[in-house]
């Protein structure tokens, strides 16, 4: 049963998001009502500072006597929406209380930015921050919703760098992947697509009107969104870092988790998997609100520590 909690903030989100379908949303109006909203303070000890990893800002926060390494967390937001800043409620709280030092970028967003510009970016701050950080063993890779893709899609690309350059491979292949409620194809849709819209407040119809469009625009190949960097279910896992999986029986994506675990599990592969009842969907960027979203992530860490 989901905690009080969790049902408290779903049906604010009810409220907040009743009746309302993401097709045709003013994006430019979203972001700007999201950009005003305050930003949590700064928790005691942890310092916040900005910077330019590979030509993409980011946010880095530290405390001192985090020594358990570092967490690059990569945001969702439909690749249309969200930033850094937005984030920081989980960011900060990783760093204040997990004993994980983050850091948090922002990739260019659609349909202003086609795919892969989105890829580019993760990649191109990644490897900067993975060279700055001088250990990327110590290094989660984590994100939510469409960031969760962005971490796999990552990842994949990663291992294709490294197969053509293997003298790189050492220096850039992080611990562990961390996906949170994520995305995980665009070339197909599973029951949750449909049957959890009624309980999924924040993304509703947005997967059955077509996530990809403002990647891709209308006129995209069924091939092309199949292939494992465009849909990431598809890839090959093989000598990747294990991966651990969050979701929520609620959300839309809950299809995507258990299918993406699944595949995992029958090739072999090191996955962890962690199922909350009742929660909104990237219920795990709200630590601070719910229980449910610090139990997850709790275990997400236990996971990687536990390697």
């Amino acid at each position: 049963m989901p905690s009080r909690q969790a049902k408290a903030f779903n049906a604010v989100l009810k409220q907040v998001f009743s009746g309302q379908s993401w097709a045709g949303d003013d994006l430019q109006a979203v972001r700007d009502r999201n950009a005003a909203r305050p930003a949590p303070e700064l928790p005691d000890g942890v310092t916040l500072n900005l910077m330019d990893l590979g030509g993409v800002p980011a946010e880095v926060f530290e405390k001192n006597g985090n020594e358990k390494g570092w967490v690059f967390y990569i945001h969702g937001g439909g690749f249309t929406l969200g930033t850094a800043r937005e984030r920081r409620e989980v960011t900060q709280f990783i760093a204040d209380k997990c004993g994980y030092d983050c850091v948090s970028t922002d990739y260019r967003l659609a349909p202003e930015n086609r795919w892969p510009a989105q890829l580019y970016d993760c990649l191109a701050s990644y490897s900067a921050f993975a060279s700055r950080c001088g250990d990327p063993k110590s290094i989660i890779l984590m994100g939510e919703s469409a960031g969760g893709m962005l971490v796999l899609f990552l990842a994949l690309s990663l291992k294709k760098q490294a197969l053509e350059h293997p003298e790189r491979a050492a220096v850039t292949m992080p611990k562990a992947l961390v996906v949170l409620s994520p995305c995980v194809t665009h070339a197909e849709h599973f029951p949750s697509h449909k049957s959890n819209i009624e309980t999924d407040y924040i993304l509703s119809d947005m997967i059955l009107n077509g996530l990809y469009e403002p990647l891709f625009g209308a006129d995209v190949s069924e091939e092309i969104l199949k292939d494992p960097i465009v849909s990431p279910l598809y890839g090959d896992y093989s000598g990747l870092p294990p991966v651990f999986i969050s979701c929520t029986d609620a959300e839309t994506l809950y299809d995507d988790a258990c299918e993406l675990y699944r595949r995992l599990k029958e090739a072999g592969h090191k996955v962890g998997f962690d199922m909350q009842e009742g929660c909104c969907h990237a219920f795990q960027i709200h630590p601070s609100l719910m229980p449910e979203a610090e139990a997850s992530l709790s275990k997400a860490f236990g996971f990687v520590e536990d390697l």
